[in-house]
């Protein structure tokens, strides 16, 4: 009984620690899309639409590589209806594969592996 009731307590710490680091971990992602997105408003703001786009494009392609480089999400029905869209974007705004990012350069190779496109939308 003193072992069924241990096991219990383990797994509901567990659980606990889990749920406390894929928050802390989701906090993280949201403490650099406040900063990245005050920056693009003040750039906006000034008038400097360049740098303001280049981080918005930054920010995007960021959370885009997230989501395509992993499998759980890449074939779920929303990022699976934006990859044409982000990839027509990407052809026609981002041809310049010197200025790519690393973060650019790996989403370039998801979508390029995304299976689930039609022939027609790559």
């Amino acid at each position: 009984m003193f072992l069924v009731l241990g096991l219990i307590g383990v797994c509901i710490l567990s659980s606990y620690l889990a749920y406390r680091a894929g928050f802390a971990q989701a906090k993280q992602l949201q403490k650099r899309t406040f900063v990245l997105s005050l920056g693009i408003l003040e750039k906006l703001r000034s008038g400097d639409v360049s740098d303001a786009t280049r981080k918005t494009e930054t920010l995007c392609f960021s959370a885009a590589e997230m989501l395509y480089s992993d499998p759980n999400y890449r074939d779920q029905t929303v990022t699976r209806s934006f990859a044409p869209e982000l990839i027509r974007y990407r052809a026609a705004y981002r041809t310049n594969h010197s200025e790519w990012t690393v973060t650019e350069e790996k989403l370039e190779k998801d979508l390029t592996n995304f299976s689930n496109l039609p022939a027609g939308n790559r």
